[in-house]
């Protein structure tokens, strides 16, 4: 199997991920601190499962750091993008949490001293533009477009997502793939679980695990998906160019559109998401502004 089909695989099963994220905070879990609480604590036996096969080995202070807090950051971008989905669409949601390799390009010119060309600040302009499009709102009183405070969140998780890659990167110069893995697993964790634990919360992951369909689908989606989807996206990494590789998984907005329009069909009706033709086309241009724009900054 060639790397391009490994990482349209990724891209897609990511999409689904993203799907049934929604569809469990609309039928299962409807708390989203509950979600994001039982999300953090299945990073750490994901996390840990590997150890026997990838014992952990000796680092740099900087390696270990640069390891858990990108994966701390990664949490913070998760717990803003579910806090998002439990209010907004799911397809309007993924394409704007997805604009981070905007903001990984702006870092890497700050802090690597990288250069950015006339080509990918296009692409930039692009991708932000795109975002903008997707999250404004006209109202009845104004014709000027509004934003939420839902925008402000995904463009922070956005944020929080280039910072993850970015120690990623630097954790990588010197840790193996697998120990990062267990050392980001960790810090994603303990982040979603720091910032949304209440003492409710575990009568409401009781009352969840109680139910064996919310169970079932949460442990297909966050566990089994999310550990497949990860798998894909190594294998794509280690068979290609990685900037090849990461503009074909950048596919992701587009395959979560057409999930949700099939999904929000009558005959299904797992999605409530709005089907008429304005927002239809508001949301095709915008995130396919945001898929090319992003391929742009990876391939120019």
């Amino acid at each position: 199997m060639n790397w391009l089909t490994i990482a349209i695989a990724s891209a897609v099963v990511f999409a689904l991920v993203s799907i049934l994220d929604k569809v469990i905070l609309v039928r299962y879990i409807r708390d989203p601190r509950t979600f994001i609480v039982m999300v953090g604590f299945i990073q750490f036996p994901m996390g840990l499962v590997v150890l026997p096969f990838a014992p952990f080995e000796s680092y740099s202070a900087v390696t270990l750091a640069a390891g858990y807090f990108s994966g701390f950051l990664w949490g913070l971008s998760l717990t803003a993008m579910f806090l998002a989905m439990s209010r907004e669409d799911v397809s309007r949601v993924v394409p704007v949490i997805s604009i981070s390799p905007v903001f990984v390009a702006i870092l890497a010119v700050i802090f690597l001293s990288e250069q950015i060309t006339a080509l990918q600040w296009l692409a930039i302009i692009i991708t932000v533009a795109g975002a903008v499009v997707i999250s404004a709102r006209t109202s009845g009183t104004s014709r000027l477009p509004t934003f939420n405070s839902t925008f402000v969140l995904l463009i922070a998780g956005s944020i929080c997502i280039a910072g993850g890659q970015f120690l990623t990167k630097v954790a990588a110069e010197e840790m193996g793939v697998w120990n990062l893995f267990t050392l980001r697993n960790i810090g994603l964790g303990s982040a979603c679980v720091l910032f949304m634990f209440r003492p409710y919360v575990l009568r409401e992951i009781v009352r969840a695990l109680s139910n064996v369909t919310s169970a079932g689908v949460f442990f297909l989606t966050e566990g089994a998906l999310v550990f497949i989807g990860l798998v894909l996206t190594i294998w794509a990494i280690d068979q290609g160019p990685v900037s090849l590789v990461v503009t074909a998984m950048s596919s992701r907005p587009l395959f979560v559109f057409m999930m949700s329009i099939v999904l929000s069909l009558p005959m299904w009706r797992l999605l409530n998401e709005p089907l008429d033709r304005r927002t239809l086309v508001t949301k095709i241009i915008s995130t396919a502004m945001i898929v090319l724009g992003i391929s742009g900054i990876s391939l120019l």
